[in-house]
């Protein structure tokens, strides 16, 4: 997802950004969001397991009032 995003800001912004500052200015800031994301992944691997238990308690869909109509799948 957040590759999509990247994309989608280069074809919009990026450009110009490159052209006023110079290549180092972007390397700089995709590298620090990709560091960002990548120590994302630390509390995930420690806590996931407690992620998914409330994240299976608490339904974001049906929070949202988003359910749909087909059969819902229980997890065992």
């Amino acid at each position: 997802m957040m590759q999509n995003f990247m994309f989608y800001g280069l074809s919009n912004f990026a450009n110009n950004w490159v052209e006023a500052n110079g290549p180092e200015q972007i390397m700089y800031v995709f590298g620090g969001t990709s560091i960002f994301l990548s120590l994302l992944a630390i509390p995930v691997y420690i806590f996931g397991k407690r992620l998914r238990s409330w994240w299976t308690r608490h339904d974001l869909f049906v929070l949202l009032k988003m359910e749909t109509k087909g059969p819902r799948l229980e997890m065992s």
